[in-house]
């Protein structure tokens, strides 16, 4: 028995050995977080472990910064805090002896003062939780007010992040995956106030419990030490600790995840120390933990380090540098560097330094680099001496001028200085101009300095709320003067006045009592449309709208010189054109100057009308509190909508002169329109008269069978993940049957009850985005099925809508199937500008529809239906006919025919119709995603690959390509082969005049 027993443990120890052997390495990058101020620095280290805690010789160590904006990193690891405020990471990437492959560790780095909290917010508690695989975690989310104070939630949608994290239910009881992952449990919180949102963050892993306690002495018996202790998980998933040198010099890390860490010893003044007596991490003795297991004995000793201290200037003028780089090299260990930032007086000091001789040197922007004292190179410098605790001052340096340009960027009107404008040094010839060779962030006062290599550039500045300029004052490229610049020189006086955008001011109040109108919203529509703001660098895409204060004053800050429609809209009231105009058509267009204020642009805003009623159960007439009520106004996609309260009551205000469609809904409940109507187009019509009230609408819902069966989704912006509230959800069947309508609630969450068992077409859509099909699909026929079983929910049929863009036309027409005059029900719509969506519609039952809220420009209509697609007025897109939006006039009676019944092409789904570049699958991805598009003609294409901050990584396709879809897998590799870190990246395709670009995440 005793050798089975023996043999078995043999066994299980084989099988724990062989599944350690085959878990990846990790590489750990210490400090894992860190804050800093601008111009301050610090160290990083990265060290390769296996799963039992050994380290791996790393045979290359590559250090960089996202966004590179945020500071620099030198080879060794150091980090030197840029001027912008902001969050980032300082990202490692090694190469090991015997792996082929990349490893990869990552920090995060906040540099200035973070934002203050919001004056809503929503706090879940706990804040962070280990929970162990396959068990739970009860969450609990509370909103707060302005002071601190509860408020009162209506409801919460709990969401998990990333999905594979685990599973969450509405009481908030989270259920943790079966594998290590760090994520959060999001509430999107539904109050009075509007939806809130918070976060916890979570990571799945066995539940910290055992510690490491031992004691920090000084050599040279110093008492008491100020400094911490720190452990850090070395193999599998990530975990840190840390705790304060207490006076007695004893130290406690608890709440620790079992495992095997570093444990590393600092205080002020001493030289910090790796367990056991080592100064590298990669040279540390690991320690082994064991579940509720205390480490003791983990001791410290700590030795005194020397200091170097000195001042960096220019050779030339003597002028103090602040902001250069120092380091100091140990002749015997010159792969060990410490390092310094020198402050706004050229001030450096490299303290905790071992006993030794040092090379120092100093470098800095514009200036040639050198080793104390004047030397070129390392041979050649002159050696500093240091003995602990002695700090030797004077080691001062003063550097050459370098080739490098320098100027101002200043505000033309005021003069004032643009701090954090944007520099970019262009090349002035080659093959490619266009690419940024040196960019520059001015200071406080407006300067810049950027070195760069002799040679001729030409140099653009550019800020937030101005016009981009060349040098010297001109904005096209082409008109550029080139800059030349000497070796040895800075070629100073290359500066900028730039011409600030201008703005519209004015002042909304109430027509009757003229009072103010806090919170009211007022828009500039710009007659001149960009598809793509990199054609018009002066624009931006979608309205410039601004909020009235507690005086009822607006400031609409940086328009772009032209002509601009101004609207103003607010909660009740019927919104206006200026001047005093109910519509587009009687609206007075306003010509903004290039740069200045347009002032007592005002606004008096008339009370609109409103509709109430009551809804009531009809069983038993029992209020129905929280039904969502939703009003469309006859021939157009404008709704507003409100909510009963506990009696059942409820008031929709701010309604026109018109008529209008009314309908109810609410949980348990089968939706109903006024009076009683199963559909839109049955429904009875309410008229209102602005400023009066329509009362008496009132409503008797059923409860719903339980033999039918039911969709549930969200629909959210593709974006930034938001709910969307108020989107409209509708479910075709497939066989003939009646559609079956809902709209989203404030947290973007929808039912289609009463469904009868079948195949549904679903598609969804919201005001100000672009309508979809189940799933991620534009056209019918690109549409997923979604089956309904009897009795049965069938959820998850979720939406994630792309934003168009808004403007004040409106196209309006029918969509009608072949010769027959019969319009085609429940048909998308959409609007194009250069391929590109701008806008969506949906046909109601008889085929009629209604783009509103369309920018200026010039577009042409697609069409799709059950029975195919058409273009309005052509077969394709570059034969279709254009439909021009200006000047204050709309379009209407646009009529598309679709085919009588689907063409050879329809039936075989063989060539589109148009050009599309879907989303990414899956997004985010690890190692590698497909990429589709398509096209309906023949066309020279190229598909290239974008980081964060525009600069290509990859192009996958550049040829010329026939008709049809095309789908290309990327492996997140660069052109050269090197694999990417995690992060945003860009897609973007262009086919001849198509351009459109998507956004790609890449985990690890």
């Amino acid at each position: 028995m005793r050798a089975l027993r023996h043999a078995v443990l043999l066994l299980l120890v084989g099988m724990v050995t062989c599944a350690l052997a085959q878990r990846e390495p990790t590489l750990i990058v210490t400090p894992p977080e860190v804050s800093l101020q601008s111009g301050q620095g610090q160290r990083f280290e990265a060290a390769l472990f296996d799963a039992s805690g050994q380290h791996i010789r790393i045979a290359s160590l590559r250090w960089r910064v996202e966004p590179d904006s945020l500071g620099k990193i030198t080879e060794d690891g150091f980090f030197m805090a840029g001027r912008n405020a902001g969050v980032g990471v300082v990202i490692a990437e090694a190469k090991a002896e015997g792996w082929n492959m990349l490893f990869m560790g990552r920090a995060q780095v906040k540099i200035g003062r973070q934002e203050p909290p919001p004056r809503l917010r929503v706090v879940i508690r706990p804040e962070s939780a280990v929970v162990p695989p396959g068990e739970q975690q009860k969450f609990a989310a509370i909103a707060l007010g302005p002071n601190g104070e509860p408020i009162a939630i209506n409801r919460i949608r709990w969401e998990v992040r990333p999905p594979e994290l685990g599973k969450i239910d509405e009481n908030g009881i989270f259920t943790a995956g079966r594998e290590f992952r760090r994520g959060e449990v999001l509430a999107l919180v539904e109050t009075s106030a509007g939806v809130l949102q918070g976060a916890a963050k979570v990571i799945v892993a066995a539940r910290p419990t055992s510690a490491i306690t031992g004691k920090v002495e000084a050599e040279d018996g110093t008492a008491p030490l100020f400094g911490v202790v720190w452990a850090e998980r070395v193999a599998d998933s990530p975990w840190r600790g840390e705790a304060p040198i207490a006076e007695d010099g004893s130290y406690f890390i608890g709440d620790l995840m079992p495992g095997i860490y570093v444990v590393k010893a600092q205080a002020r003044g001493f030289l910090p120390e790796f367990y056991d007596n080592a100064d590298q991490f990669v040279e540390a003795k690991p320690v082994q933990l064991a579940a509720h297991d205390t480490a003791s004995g983990i001791d410290f000793s700590l030795s005194r380090g020397a200091a170097i201290a000195g001042l960096i200037t220019a050779d030339e003028g003597g002028t103090p540098l602040a902001g250069a780089h120092v380091f100091a090299t140990r002749v015997v260990r010159p792969d060990l560097r410490h390092h310094a930032v020198t402050n706004e007086q050229g001030g450096y000091l490299i303290e905790n330094l071992p006993p030794g001789s040092y090379a120092v040197f100093a470098e800095a922007a514009g200036y040639r680099g050198e080793f104390y004292d004047n030397a070129g190179s390392l041979l050649e410098a002159k050696l500093v001496a240091v003995t602990p605790p002695a700090t030797i001052s004077g080691i001062d340096l003063a550097l050459a001028t370098a080739s490098a340009i320098r100027g101002q960027v200043l505000d033309a009107v005021s003069s004032a200085p643009l701090a954090k404008a944007l520099v970019t040094i262009h090349a002035s010839r080659g093959p490619r101009p266009e690419l940024v060779v040196r960019t520059a962030i001015t200071d406080d006062n407006g300067n810049y300095l950027v070195g760069v290599p002799p040679g001729s550039y030409l140099v653009m500045a550019e800020a937030r709320g101005y016009y981009l300029e060349f040098y010297d004052g001109v904005r096209e490229r082409s008109q550029a003067t080139p800059v030349a610049v000497e070796e040895g020189k800075h070629t100073a006086g290359i500066n900028f006045e730039l011409d600030p955008f201008s703005r519209i001011t004015g002042r909304v109040t109430d027509q009757l009592t003229g009072d103010p109108l806090v919170g009211a919203v007022v828009l500039a529509f710009r007659e001149r449309f960009a598809p793509h703001p990199s054609t018009d660098p002066g624009h931006l895409n979608g309205p410039h709208a601004a909020r009235t204060d507690s005086n009822g004053v607006y400031r609409l800050e940086g328009l772009p010189g032209g002509k601009y429609f101004v609207m103003a809209e607010a909660r009740g009231y019927l919104n206006e054109f200026w001047q005093e105009a109910p519509s587009l058509e009687k609206a007075t267009a306003l010509e903004i100057p290039e740069s200045g204020e347009v002032a007592g642009i005002d606004f008096t805003l008339e009370q609109g009308g409103a509709i109430t009623g009551r809804v009531v159960a009809s069983a038993d007439g029992t209020t129905i509190p929280g039904a969502a009520v939703h009003v469309w106004m006859l021939g157009s996609d404008w709704a507003a909508s409100g909510q009963t309260d506990r009696q059942g009551s409820y008031r929709v205000p701010g309604l026109r002169t018109a008529e209008y469609v009314v309908y109810v809904e609410a949980k348990g409940f089968k939706p109903m329109f006024y009076d009683g109507a199963a559909s839109r187009e049955n429904a009875t019509p309410v008229s209102v008269t602005a400023p009066n009230e329509t009362s008496g609408i009132d409503f008797k819902l059923e409860k719903l069978g339980s033999r039918r069966g039911a969709l549930s989704g969200t629909v959210t912006a593709e974006a930034e993940g938001s709910p969307l509230a108020h989107a409209a959800v509708l479910a075709i069947p497939t066989t003939p049957g009646a559609a079956v309508f809902a709209l989203t609630d404030a947290l973007g969450e929808y039912t289609l009850p009463g469904l009868p068992p079948g195949k549904y077409i679903v598609l969804a859509w919201a005001r100000h985005f672009v309508l979809e099909f189940y799933d991620n699909a534009r056209q019918w026929r690109e549409a997923t099925p979604v089956v309904v079983e009897e009795g049965a929910e069938t959820g998850g049929i979720n939406f994630s809508l792309a934003a168009g863009q808004r403007g004040p036309y409106r196209i309006a027409g029918r969509v009608t199937r072949g010769n027959s005059g019969l319009g085609e029900g429940h048909a998308a719509v959409y609007a194009l500008a250069n391929g590109v969506t701008i806008a969506s519609a949906v046909a109601d039952a008889n085929g009629a529809f209604a783009l509103e809220e369309v920018p200026a420009g010039e577009y042409k209509l697609l069409s799709s239906g059950p029975g195919g697609t058409a273009y309005f007025g052509g077969t394709d897109e570059h034969n279709a006919v254009s439909l021009t939006l200006g000047n204050g006039a709309s379009v209407s009676n646009v009529n598309i025919n679709l085919p009588a019944t689907p063409t050879q092409v329809d039936e075989a789904a063989a060539l589109p119709v148009t050009f599309a570049l879907q989303q990414n699958y899956p997004n985010p991805f690890n190692p590698e995603t497909m990429i589709q598009y398509q096209l309906p003609v023949r066309v020279a294409v190229t598909l290239k690959v974008f980081n964060a901050l525009g600069q290509e990584v990859r192009t996958l396709v550049q040829k010329v390509q026939e008709p049809g879809v095309y789908r290309i897998t990327w492996d997140g590799q660069d052109s050269r082969g090197k694999t990417l870190s995690a992060g945003v990246y860009l897609f973007q395709l262009q086919a001849g005049d198509f351009n459109m670009t998507r956004k790609m995440a890449l985990v690890k």
